[in-house]
């Protein structure tokens, strides 16, 4: 299944540059509670955030930057970290506090430090950025720590934020303080701006859909197959899915694995609303007897709600304009 390559690929690049990326944090800087670790009687540090949330940034960060991946791709990734953190962890509890409970009371939040502590390390990358006019990130951030500690020096916990303020700005600190150790949300519409880009929690649009089913695979018949229905929207309900239905024909077109993007692309850029769709699945019943069965219906909008919207804002000032082609590595190209 090609998809399932191109993921696989990706998903090698993203944990081979994450684990890479462990050669700073920890290995260069520490606490004194992960330098001297008990495995015997463990005790945690307070910063997770630096230690996995900044290493799973870097590890996104340095493709975009190098071009390895889109920057629609990498703006992807960090708005499914945004969902994640949102809808499977508690969103204001205090990241210092979840980390030093992470092995008992906090445990079922330690995953959070992918999510919502990579969201902390692009925010303040972003921040960074924009106070320097693009001339210091986390990179640049980092660095500083490695040559103050290195591997064989270790911070105290209570004393990170203050050197990390005393190497940056004041209102690097306030972030610290108000986002990381104290419970508000990260400021995304505020730091968002500050790289030119418009950012809503929720969008609304109607648009033209497949319907929303689950689409798979099936290597036995070769066909692309209807794995799910219960998201099915109010078009996917009038073209009368079922789950396990395998495409033979998408709008005339026999449809395969190799042209199911085209044809779908091309179906959402020039559907026209109450024209009709027709398909052609091959579906089984009960004793596993194929028949051919004609589905079709006309063509209706759905209203969709996308969250953690963003869009380009066309009145970027010109600092706002230097630190997005600092963050995204577009100034040299």
């Amino acid at each position: 299944f090609e998809a399932d390559s191109l993921d696989l690929e990706q998903v090698l690049k993203d944990v081979s540059a994450h684990e890479f990326f462990h050669i700073v944090t920890p290995l260069n800087i520490h606490s004194e509670e992960i330098g001297n670790f008990d495995f015997n009687q463990p005790v945690m540090s307070e910063h997770l955030w630096l230690y996995e949330g900044m290493t799973e940034y870097a590890a996104h960060h340095v493709q975009v930057k190098e071009g390895l991946i889109t920057v629609d791709q990498f703006l992807q990734t960090m708005q499914d970290k945004m969902l994640n953190a949102q809808d499977y962890y508690n969103d204001t509890l205090p990241f210092t506090r979840m980390s030093k409970g992470c092995l008992d009371k906090y445990k079922t939040q330690y995953n959070n430090v992918y999510e919502k502590g990579a969201l902390i390390g692009m925010c303040l990358d972003i921040l960074l950025r924009y106070n320097s006019n693009g001339r210091y990130g986390t990179q640049d951030l980092m660095a500083d720590l490695s040559r103050s500690y290195g591997k064989e020096t270790a911070f105290r916990d209570d004393e990170l934020f203050s050197k990390i303020t005393s190497l940056t700005y004041p209102s690097i600190g306030e972030f610290l303080n108000k986002c990381v150790s104290g419970n508000e949300k990260l400021p995304f519409a505020d730091v968002f701006k500050k790289v030119g880009f418009n950012y809503l929690e929720k969008k609304q649009s109607e648009e033209i859909t497949l319907g929303d089913f689950d689409l798979g695979y099936n290597p036995v018949s070769e066909r692309l197959v209807v794995e799910g229905t219960f998201n099915l929207n109010e078009f996917g309900k009038k073209m009368h899915y079922k789950d396990g239905d395998e495409f033979v024909t998408f709008n005339g077109e026999k449809l395969t694995l190799s042209n199911a993007r085209e044809v779908f692309e091309n179906f959402l850029a020039n559907a026209k609303e109450n024209a009709l769709l027709t398909v052609e699945v091959m579906r089984r019943n009960k004793k596993g007897k194929e028949s051919l069965k004609k589905l079709s219906a006309k063509v209706k909008k759905s209203k969709l709600i996308y969250r953690n919207h963003l869009e380009v804002n066309q009145e970027a000032s010109v600092k706002e304009i230097i630190t997005r082609n600092s963050w995204l590595g577009l100034s040299g190209r």
